[in-house]
């Protein structure tokens, strides 16, 4: 004990007697979560998926093997891959706050497998299907689908904007606050808010002509908000994901077509166009990893134009060499 002292690696076994359940309630109570979305998932992951199985353990009695069924349990109890790794990270997060307190000496995630996530269906929409979508969703979401589309706004973001966000004459979105999931929907910071607090985005005509349009048609909510339930308050996820999918059936749009792929489109669309991955990341408010990672992939039409670009270059004229003589110089022997 006096030479871990000396060390500097003396831990307090009192501390580590602790249970998961009251260090965990204390841990996450002190933190400072920007999104109540945030604090809410914490609270739900503990309470009921981690807390049944390891609440009553002390801390400094949890193993990389208890850490390990854990994991299991939940994929035998059914639960997605990606759900599996939510649920992991809050797991991380406490032990690896746990170290840091002095509470236990090395966090026992270290080495835990996690299934593997299959690849996503990364479908992306043409113009000629966003067109289709907003023609046949509610009359109230139109412009909201074309937003998403034109603009790369969230769900979240869209749901929140307000008039004076809107600079109609520069044609641009001030995007720096996102409306809540429950009533009474407060404003909030966007996701990444820590990183980029707000972000300008251009403003296509076709996007500025229907949301002058929608103003006209259903005016303005209360606090200045554009889209709006029909008795003019805010609107929830809800309804415009219900409207969506209702929409999507109707022109025959796979189900893997969510809200979030108007999102997706706006960034792939950029990405193939020429606009830098640091450019899109600055427009969608999104690290250039996550970009890289999750917009920087074959848009649907690559093989039509590589082949289009292979044949270019093979009918292109060829450029006339200098001869050595006029290129001044010395004559080139014949190799035979």
């Amino acid at each position: 004990m006096l030479a871990a002292k000396d060390r500097g690696e003396y831990i307090d076994p009192k501390l580590g007697r602790a249970t998961a359940r009251e260090y965990g309630e204390r841990h996450r109570q002190a933190q400072l979560h920007h999104r109540p979305a945030t604090v809410a998932q914490v609270e739900a992951a503990l309470r009921l998926h981690v807390y049944p199985h390891l609440g009553d353990r002390p801390m400094n009695r949890i193993t990389r093997s208890d850490i390990q069924a854990l994991v299991k349990r939940w994929v035998e109890d059914g639960a997605a891959p990606q759900t599996v790794q939510n649920r992991y990270k809050v797991v991380t997060t406490l032990f690896w706050a746990a170290v840091k307190d002095d509470v236990i000496r090395r966090t026992p995630c270290d080495g835990v497998k996690l299934p593997e996530i299959p690849p996503r269906d990364r479908r992306t929409l043409t113009a000629d299907e966003v067109r289709a979508l907003a023609d046949a969703i509610d009359p109230r979401y139109c412009a909201l689908v074309l937003l998403g589309y034109g603009c790369g706004l969230r769900v979240s973001e869209a749901r929140g904007l307000t008039e004076d966000r809107v600079n109609w004459f520069a044609s641009e979105i001030l995007i720096d606050r996102q409306l809540g999931e429950r009533p009474p929907y407060p404003f909030g910071p966007v996701k990444n808010s820590k990183r980029c607090p707000s972000r300008l985005v251009p403003l296509p005509q076709y996007v500025h002509e229907a949301l002058s349009r929608h103003i006209e048609t259903y005016g303005l909510g209360e606090r200045g908000l554009l889209f709006t339930a029909p008795r003019g308050g805010p609107i929830g996820r809800r309804p415009i994901s219900n409207s969506f999918w209702a929409a999507r059936r109707n022109i025959a749009l796979p189900d893997s077509v969510t809200p979030h792929t108007l999102r997706h489109s706006y960034a792939t669309k950029l990405i193939a166009n020429g606009v830098s991955e640091t450019d899109v990341a600055e427009l969608i408010g999104d690290t250039v990893t996550e970009v890289h990672k999750t917009y920087g992939h074959p848009s649907i039409d690559f093989r039509k134009r590589a082949r289009q670009a292979m044949e270019a270059a093979w009918t292109a004229p060829a450029a006339v060499a200098d001869s050595p003589r006029s290129a001044g110089l010395a004559p080139v022997r014949e190799l035979r």
